[in-house]
């Protein structure tokens, strides 16, 4: 399971949710250093999450283990942002907000739900795909040649609005 309130979080499970999102990317990048050192250079984007800059409680996103691992892969982000910045390879994450995706699945069918999730988003809508390319396409471009250890927010101005707790 990879959502389960605090005291019920399975360790199987917080461990598959880390080996995902924060040892994947770091062993592809360990793979990725060699050949960009050899090319002169290069560009590495995480993807992240707004969630690793917020707490929720249990009634909220009930997904600590998805949180903390988000948290750890900026973390490491930066960490290997200054370590390859003198070898030309610049390394930043995008962090999405609320995305259409499977972590919405569980308000899709309730129309009163997603509209209210909606409506604490300024820009009105979840994000999709296609808002994230914009700006893998500039962190990889020559654009953003003095861009390193940044996390981008793509959230629709979630992160701009003064949090307001959904509790029951």
């Amino acid at each position: 399971a990879w959502a389960a309130p605090l005291e019920e979080y399975p360790l199987e499970g917080w461990d598959r949710v880390f080996a995902l999102n924060v040892r994947g990317p770091f062993r592809l990048c360990q793979q990725a250093i060699a050949p960009m050192k050899r090319g002169g250079g290069g560009s590495i984007i995480q993807i992240s999450s707004l969630s690793a800059s917020f707490g929720a409680s249990d009634e909220e996103q009930p997904i600590p283990a998805y949180n903390a691992s988000k948290g750890a892969l900026e973390a490491l982000t930066r960490d290997l942002a200054v370590k390859l910045a003198p070898h030309g390879i610049r390394v930043n994450a995008i962090a999405p907000g609320p995305f259409d995706t499977d972590m919405l699945a569980h308000i899709k069918d309730d129309p009163e739900t997603l509209a209210r999730h909606d409506r604490q988003v300024p820009m009105g809508r979840p994000g999709q795909a296609d808002d994230i390319k914009g700006v893998a396409t500039f962190l990889a471009s020559d654009a953003a040649a003095y861009v390193t250890g940044a996390i981008l927010q793509v959230d629709g101005g979630v992160s701009s609005v003064y949090p307001v707790r959904k509790l029951p």
